[in-house]
């Protein structure tokens, strides 16, 4: 069995609320403790909804009764799909205020802000993220962790490592409290300058992308006018003149839309258009044409 890391190399014991899914990170026992907010300069902790737990400033409940809108996320034209681990650095006084500048964190991140990605914390999940997602990260990911502890340096240093913002693929593991990418060392030391270091923490998240769902939708293979990938799904169909269908066609990698049919006509059908006195044989092969790129679209 896999060794757990001792929970004070994360925050204090009255403070600690274990890894996701452990005894102490769900129930009203945890939520209740003392973690002396009142004497704090910032926010104090709100109460669940549901059952008065002490829970972070930016939730309504706390996890054993918030509502689950996993369903209903993945009904419709879009679905999302978990992808990788990802980390703010923050400041806060408290593991409560690491939280909910975490959370505040990840939401100003160019992919969230424009509606590609989301983030659930690790502090949110019901259980542990699965372990082909956190085997790169030691295993075990808590919910959060002071950068100067053990744990929480060694999640620094490899998020950073793994970071990559030049070339053709970026891959971004962690960011600061305004959504931009720690690239350097010298960013989070900047950080670590400017804060004591006991108010520095890490807060992982688990990262989904935004896909569209193609399941009982056509696929056509058609190369992005956006991105240059080729797969579209087929979104909608409209009805127009002459038995016309107006297709809107949907990239699954950059999630743009075409629109095919109605006014649009292909290279092929405006040559046939164009083309006069055709004899019979001509209206043939023009009436089969037109059928072949309706097939197609």
């Amino acid at each position: 069995m896999e060794e757990r890391p001792a929970q004070d190399e994360f925050v204090p014991q009255e403070e600690n609320k274990g890894s996701a899914g452990s005894p102490h990170s769900t129930g009203r026992r945890f939520h209740k403790q003392s973690t002396n907010f009142e004497n704090m300069d910032e926010a104090p902790p709100a109460s669940c909804e549901s059952c008065g737990a002490s829970i972070p400033p930016t939730r309504a409940r706390c996890k054993d009764h918030r509502r689950d809108s996993t369903a209903s996320s993945n009904n419709g034209k879009f679905t999302w799909k978990i992808s990788q681990i990802g980390f703010a650095i923050v400041t806060g006084k408290s593991n409560y205020h690491a939280v909910a500048r975490g959370s505040a964190a990840f939401d100003f991140t160019t992919e969230v802000e424009a509606g590609k990605q989301k983030v659930e914390l690790v502090y949110d999940l019901s259980g542990e993220p699965s372990k082909t997602l956190t085997s790169g990260w030691g295993g075990t990911l808590p919910e959060t962790a002071r950068v100067n502890s053990n744990v929480g340096e060694k999640l620094m240093k490899k998020a950073l490592n793994k970071t990559k913002v030049s070339g053709d693929s970026e891959e971004k593991y962690l960011f600061n409290e305004k959504g931009d990418v720690i690239n350097d060392m010298d960013k989070v030391d900047q950080i670590m300058d400017d804060n004591p270091t006991e108010h520095v923490w890490i807060v992982p998240g688990v990262i989904s992308d935004k896909k569209v769902n193609t399941e009982n939708k056509k696929i056509r293979y058609v190369e992005c006018e956006n991105c240059g990938e080729t797969q579209h799904a087929l979104e909608d169909t409209k009805k127009r003149k002459h038995h016309r269908e107006e297709r809107k066609w949907r990239c699954l990698n950059c999630l743009s839309t075409t629109t095919t049919g109605g006014k649009e006509k292909s290279r092929e059908m405006r040559q046939f258009i164009t083309a006069k006195n055709r004899n019979s044989a001509d209206n043939i092969l023009f009436s089969n044409m037109m059928n072949k790129i309706e097939d197609n679209e």
